[in-house]
């Protein structure tokens, strides 16, 4: 069944409606601006539908569990995973570690949530935009010749 009778439409797909409700023949919406993001965000869907249900006392091993989401945190194309530790016991899992944004964080508890066998997540991740390491009074470097500025306080010729 087509509707090339649509309102002077006559699409070439043969979709019903007007051409801005989309066809096959249309990119689908972020594909062309976010298409990395795009890409990431259609897997974690597809997923997340396909996911089957196990009979109500069935349980993975905390191994299975850690192994899983250590897969896809590491697989995950948005997130800087490398300084993130990964802990589970009885299903219950702890996240541990730094990440430079706070939206990574979020995403790491949203990614071990989506793990089938994960009873409970405590987020214990740290947002570190790397400055950390300047520790409480930040930077102390004011001038040529401020101790530990790195430059010398003598004269060059000395």
């Amino acid at each position: 069944m087509t509707d090339h009778g649509w309102v002077g439409s006559g699409r070439p797909d043969g979709s019903f409606g007007p051409p801005e409700l989309g066809g096959p023949e249309e990119p689908r919406y972020g594909r062309d601006l976010l298409s990395r993001e795009g890409r990431a965000i259609d897997a974690s869907t597809r997923r997340a539908m396909h996911a089957r249900r196990a009979p109500k006392n069935a349980t993975r091993s905390d191994a299975l569990i850690a192994e899983e989401l250590s897969e896809r945190l590491r697989d995950d194309e948005l997130l800087d995973a490398s300084e993130i530790l990964v802990g589970v016991k009885d299903g219950h899992v702890l996240l541990t570690g730094d990440v430079p944004s706070r939206w990574m964080k979020h995403r790491a508890e949203d990614i071990a949530d989506g793990i089938r066998g994960v009873v409970d997540i405590e987020n214990r991740l740290h947002v570190d935009d790397g400055i950390a390491w300047l520790g409480k009074g930040g930077a102390v470097r004011t001038g040529p010749g401020a101790p530990g500025s790195g430059f010398s306080s003598g004269s060059p010729n000395a």
